[in-house]
């Protein structure tokens, strides 16, 4: 939208440069699944197009890694997570286990269980896509649901431990 207006701003006559994608050019690129995280980065017209159609939509069970653990605000729960951009398991699993930094923010919402995922646990989540920024790369996702079978078992807290069983002190005889 900045850019639009800055655009129109700048002129009376829409640019050369400038289009809008229509219908059909939207649907190519929302089925172009493989092509979500590489066209986002690469920014450009694809990018924006790519934009344009996934904006606002929800996706379901989204395969990530944990790059922090939660930040817990509240009810809202949000962790910075990596999603490999390849479409080949192998090269995926690779690319996930090389990460360092994060690549979206994933904002939960009314699931306080979620607050028990750790750095570098993978899981799946469900939720919307909001915002991106393409340089640093970030999407942020919020409405998220973390798949209920992802989440780690509640630690039980060990049993205390004791110390060994005291004696009562011997009777005494009475004159004693």
């Amino acid at each position: 939208m900045n850019e639009l207006l800055t655009l129109a701003a700048s002129s009376a006559d829409r640019p050369a440069t400038f289009n809008i994608p229509g219908a059909a050019d939207l649907e190519k690129a929302r089925n172009d699944v493989g092509n979500f995280i590489p066209a986002l980065k690469a920014g450009g017209d694809a990018g924006k197009t790519m934009w344009l159609a996934t904006c606002g939509l929800e996706f379901p069970d989204v395969g990530v890694r944990a790059m922090e653990d939660p930040n817990v605000q509240g009810d809202v729960i949000s962790i910075k997570v990596y999603r490999p951009s390849a479409q080949d398991a192998d090269a995926a699993s690779k690319e996930l286990q090389a990460a360092t930094d994060s690549n979206m923010e994933v904002k939960i919402a009314g699931q306080p269980d979620a607050a028990r995922i750790k750095k570098d646990d993978q899981f799946r989540f469900t939720g919307t896509l909001t915002g991106y920024t393409q340089n640093p790369f970030m999407l942020t996702w919020e409405k998220a649901k973390v798949n209920a079978e992802d989440i780690p078992a509640e630690e039980k807290a060990a049993p205390a431990k004791k110390g060994p069983a005291k004696k009562a002190p011997a009777k005494k005889a009475p004159g004693d």
